[in-house]
């Protein structure tokens, strides 16, 4: 997808920082810091072969793929697909030719010792989506309609995105800090929690950017929403969109939900709409849920009062209860009967402004 570029006219202020900026670094300016790289980067080759030498076993891979925190790594024809823990993301490259599985392991382990900005900037997306946890609201807040990163963005299309990135941030930004997604590179600001984005396709005009997009956070720093200014190819224009989750239930959400009414059901599980901690059923379950969410979910410090209490009619309209953990790095809830027996993950549908109006099974 092309994306303009943003109107000269078009210069919001961000902690002091303005999209147009009178002191523009030049282009030789990056080159000459990419030679000093280059007179580096020997060394750290003999460093990082010398690091394989030594791990060129399975385990050794395995071991190498999870300090760069891949969990999970697998060919799929002409590309790898990796997973990078529970809440970790998931994440997709292209390779030149079809692997078998433990080929293409230890290729992408060994290509990150030597060039950890490697894959398109895959370590940089990865420790993105680690910090917020949630990798949907980050594609959402990024318009990211993909798991695939673009492996195949030229050199000197990157040292141009890291000038720009330098210029209008006021701070050096190397090519090695991006991430390439389509036809655009990212760079994310950990220490703000803010995300800008270049299209590549308008790198040619004096104020490239085309996304600022700064994530909200709950207490816990996990990322319930996002503020999104950018432009809009369809409407031709600056759009600026806020979009925060639903953060409690309805002060009309009912004490035992009715089953046709999707939006009840869905906040009940998401949020509970009843007290029965005293109901002797749920007594004995209650212990059952915390031991399968700490030994079987890897949910750490998970405490009794974290849970919450769906009671609903179902099909013969007989109330029914259920123990519910939501959990925010993922945006769902796990479903246990009241005698704490796991049923299934609860899945939210959100409309444009995150309000909860119906949810499935996962």
């Amino acid at each position: 997808m092309n994306i303009s570029p943003i109107s000269l006219n078009y210069q919001p202020k961000r902690n002091n920082i303005t999209f147009g900026v009178n002191d523009y670094i030049k282009k030789s300016m990056v080159y000459e810091a990419q030679k000093v790289k280059n007179q580096i980067e020997p060394a750290a080759e003999k460093m990082a072969v010398a690091t394989l030498g030594a791990m060129a076993t399975i385990e050794g891979i395995d071991a190498l793929l999870k300090e760069n925190k891949i969990t999970y790594c697998k060919a799929d024809e002409n590309s790898i697909n990796m997973a990078s823990g529970y809440n970790g993301g998931f994440y997709s490259i292209k390779t030149p030719y079809g692997m078998e599985n433990q080929q293409a392991r230890t290729f992408v382990a060994q290509t990150l010792v030597r060039r950890p900005s490697a894959f398109g900037g895959l370590k940089n997306y990865i420790n993105m989506v680690q910090d917020l946890k949630r990798q949907d609201i980050i594609q959402k807040g990024l318009r990211i309609h993909t798991y695939e990163l673009n492996t195949d963005v030229n050199q000197e299309a990157r040292l141009k995105a890291a000038s720009d990135f330098t210029n209008i941030l006021n701070k050096q930004i190397n090519e090695d800090d991006l991430f390439f997604i389509e036809n655009e590179a990212f760079f994310y600001d950990k220490l703000t929690r803010t995300a800008y984005g270049i299209n590549l396709d308008a790198q040619a005009y004096t104020n490239p950017i085309t996304t600022i997009c700064e994530f909200k956070t709950d207490s816990k720093n996990n990322a319930i929403g996002y503020k999104n200014s950018g432009w809009d190819s369809y409407k031709w224009g600056k759009i600026d969109k806020e979009y925060i989750e639903q953060q409690e239930p309805s002060p009309t959400l009912p004490k035992i939900a009715n089953n046709e009414n999707n939006k009840d059901v869905a906040e009940a599980f998401r949020f509970g709409n009843a007290e029965v901690q005293d109901n002797f059923r749920v007594k004995v379950g209650i212990p059952k849920v915390i031991e399968h969410l700490t030994n079987k979910v890897k949910v750490p410090f998970i405490s009794e009062n974290q849970l919450h209490f769906a009671r609903f009619y179902d099909n013969n309209k007989e109330p029914q209860t259920r123990i519910c953990y939501y959990d925010p790095t993922i945006g769902r809830s796990f479903v246990y009967s009241p005698e704490g027996k796991y049923l299934c993950q609860m899945e939210f549908n959100r409309d444009n402004n995150g309000n909860v109006f119906a949810c499935s099974r996962f």
